[in-house]
């Protein structure tokens, strides 16, 4: 048989590491660099700064759309993810 572990998580979701550190686990890591991934893809299709698609994305709630959606998003090719951004981006801006 196999012996159940748990493991500690703070009050915000993250496990606890070894040395009592907070730490992301493997599906929240994997959100991390596919925001990161679609931050990148959309500041050079744009010809815009880091700091300003993230103020653009923040403003509007394409980071919460790409995080929350990540299980359908994360599957599609980098042109439709570009699209769909731009699309978002025209419905949402103000």
């Amino acid at each position: 048989m196999f012996a159940s572990t748990t493991v500690p998580m703070t009050t915000d979701g993250l496990m606890l590491g070894r040395k009592g550190k907070r730490e992301m686990g493997k599906k929240d890591l994997d959100i991390v660099y596919f925001v990161s991934f679609c931050i990148e893809q959309y500041k050079h299709s744009e010809g815009l700064g880091g700091e300003e698609v993230m103020r653009l994305f923040d403003r509007t709630g394409l980071l919460d759309y790409l995080s929350d959606n990540y299980e359908i998003l994360h599957t599609q090719s980098q042109q439709w993810l570009l699209e769909e951004m731009k699309e978002y981006l025209n419905n949402h801006t103000i």
